[in-house]
């Protein structure tokens, strides 16, 4: 139990961690979008300068998200073997959402997001395009709050 307890807290710090990158990448691009509205007389290098630091923060974003979903994944398959003391025959990630559905930590949409955000998660690792960043960064918050709801239900 120490170790389903030690992996929660990292859990936990994962998340956390993600939520302040979400509100930081949030406040930035609400930032770029009142200088691009303040005048056309920008100088254009420090716009260009500022879209970097966005794109920095998205990056670290995605990092914080990547590393949630594996924490999340992991805390989920050891709640399924020490808590409730199931064989899990398969132990990759989409099996264990599959399973934590059948065992009524997720609701059917539940299942159907999570597997959805690991999908997500894979095409962040995998290589990097800029459309595939911008498209995941804007719904990494919605993932976000189902980990922390589904992350309550587990707590050890």
């Amino acid at each position: 139990m120490a170790k389903l307890e030690i992996k929660y807290q990292e859990l936990i710090k994962a998340l956390e961690s993600l939520d302040r990158a979400i509100e930081l990448f949030k406040r930035a691009s609400v930032k770029r979008e009142q200088m691009l509205l303040r005048s056309l007389d920008e100088d254009l290098a420090e716009l260009y300068g500022y879209d970097e630091i966005i794109k920095s923060f998205r990056d670290s974003l995605i990092q914080r998200f990547e590393y949630s979903v594996d924490s999340f994944w992991k805390q989920i398959k050891d709640y399924l073997e020490i808590v409730l003391g199931e064989q899990l025959e398969m132990k990759g990630p989409k099996h264990i959402v599959r399973a934590a559905g059948k065992d009524g930590i997720l609701s059917e949409e539940e299942v159907t997001q999570a597997l959805e955000m690991l999908n997500h998660r894979n095409l962040t690792s995998h290589m990097y395009r800029e459309e595939i960043a911008q498209e995941i960064s804007a719904i990494i918050d919605r993932y976000h709050q189902l980990m922390v709801r589904v992350t309550q239900k587990i707590k050890p």
